[in-house]
Order: C-alpha cells, then structure tokens, then sequence
C-alpha cells in the first residue's frame, strides 16, 4: 500500500473514530486466518489524501501518530482538505514534526479548513522552527489574518527552513501581513514558489515596498502569483523595480488584471510554458 486515499461521500463518513481505527490498522501488526499471514504495518504507505471528511482535531492527532518515528510508517505527502481541523489539530501536527528530520514529510496540506485561522497556524509555525524535512505547506483558504505572519515571517527567515513552496492563497492578510511577512521573505534561503492571491492587499504603499524590497533580495524566490489583490496603479508602480528585464531570478509574477493595460503588461511575467522554444511562432510576445 503506497496510498491511501479518501474523498467525499463516496467513502461514508469517515470521522475521528474512524480515522483513529485507521492508524491503528496502518501501525500494527496482527495475526490473520493463518498464522503464516500478518497484516500491518504498513511500511511503505507515502501518501495520505483526505478530502471533505469531518475528522476534526481528534482525527488530525490520529493521523499525526503516524508521523512520529516510532509509528514505523514514512509518509512523505499528507493533504487532508476540508477536514474541520482547528487549534488543536495542529498542535497535534505541530509536536510530531518539530522532532522530524528529513526524510520526513516532504508536503503539508491543510488547505479550506477554515476552523485553523492565526492561532492555529501560529502554533503549527512553532513546531515548524526545528523541522527540516518539510518542502511544501499549503494553507489556502484557512481564514489567516495579518497576525499569522509574523511567525512566518520568522520561520521562512532560517537558514534551516527547508520550505520551497508555500501557498497561502484566499486568505486575508491585507497589507498589514504583507508587510510582515516580506520582513522575513527578504532573509528567505530556500522558498521558491509563494502563492499570495486573494489576501485582500491593496494600495497599501509601506507593506507594497517592504514586499518589492523582498522580491529583489530572496535568495531564491522565482514564481509569485499575486492575482486578485487589487493594488491600483500607485502600488502597481510600487512594484515595478523588481520587475526590472536584470531581475532575471524572478521567472514568473502575476498580478490581477484589473490594471491597466500598460502597467498590467510591464509588471505581469508569465510562467513560460515548458519545452517551448525562443523564437517559434505561437510563442509569447516579446517585452518592450
């Protein structure tokens, strides 16, 4: 078993209880018909997808015993969407991988669990301090407000961060978290890839230029997406150095398209699509 994988009605009504059932059964060993015959552990389960299932903040820690070193299991890619986890859930997650060196968990997903706003990422970001295992977090739509930057800003400034992408798209960290988290994103080694759309940023000049000072002095940041903030022209022109042709560590930067055209053009940078030759037609058009 190399996956597991449970999303939506389909599967029932999975639950806490249930998912505390279903480490047990993924953790230990127990004899079947014959006694030639064991079931379990699972040694070679890497990936744990768990969509639209109410396992709240008890399942989240069933699920976290999994992680520990003691559980026998390495899973390297855990997504649980939707799952009502809060505070406590990721207290749970928290406490597990402040122990976990790589090889560890290698990707975090707790994207739409509304319940988890700052102080559950807070806490999560705490026990992130010690971990270096861990290459992708994604948080979207986890109702995160400025407040949770600032430990972030802490945590992706490390040199032991191992972090490369980090999505935090559809919460509402405004200018104030901009601001606070391009502190950190300036002392970044390692963050490669940041999704900040739809965060409720506008023409918030102070939090718009600590953010432009930031694009040009990460180490290796090289793909934004920053759609849906709406920064007007004033914080557009904002922006505009860091989108300089010499800033050629930046591949891609997208922003909403509700500028105007001149300035939407100078300041979006496409992603260019891979295995596309310079020169062929059908290619992108040139910048100006």
């Amino acid at each position: 078993l190399l996956q597991l994988i449970l999303e939506g009605e389909d599967v029932g009504t999975l639950g806490s209880g249930g998912v505390r059932a279903l480490t047990l059964a993924i953790m230990i060993s127990f004899p079947l018909v014959s006694v030639w015959f064991t079931n379990g552990p699972y040694t070679q389960l890497r990936y744990i997808r768990i969509w639209k299932q109410e396992i709240g903040n008890e399942g989240a820690a069933a699920i976290a015993s999994l992680l520990q070193a003691s559980s026998g299991v390495n899973i390297a890619y855990l997504e649980l969407l939707d799952c009502g986890i809060g505070e406590d859930g990721c207290r749970a997650l928290a406490d597990v991988l402040s122990l976990q060196k790589a090889p560890g968990l290698l990707t975090l997903n707790l994207d739409y669990n509304l319940e988890i706003n700052d102080a559950g990422v807070n806490v999560l970001f705490d026990g992130l301090f010690n971990n270096t295992a861990l290459k992708q977090l994604h948080l979207d739509y986890c109702d995160i407000g400025r407040n949770g930057c600032i430990k972030l800003a802490q945590l992706i400034s490390l040199p032991a961060c191992a972090i490369e992408v980090l999505s935090l798209n559809g919460n509402n960290i405004e200018g104030e978290g901009l601001h606070h988290l391009s502190l950190g994103l300036a002392r970044s080694q390692r963050l490669v890839t940041l999704n900040l759309s739809d965060n409720g940023i506008r023409n918030n000049i102070e939090a718009l230029t600590a953010f432009r000072d930031a694009l040009i002095r990460s180490k290796a940041l090289a793909h934004v997406d920053f759609t849906f903030n709406l920064i007007e022209p004033d914080g557009a022109n904002v922006l505009l150095p860091a989108l300089a042709p010499e800033n050629v560590k930046l591949q891609s930067f997208l922003v909403d398209a509700s500028l105007p055209g001149d300035l939407f053009q100078q300041l979006n940078r496409a992603r260019k699509a891979e295995g596309k030759k310079k020169g062929k037609k059908g290619g992108g058009k040139k910048k100006k």
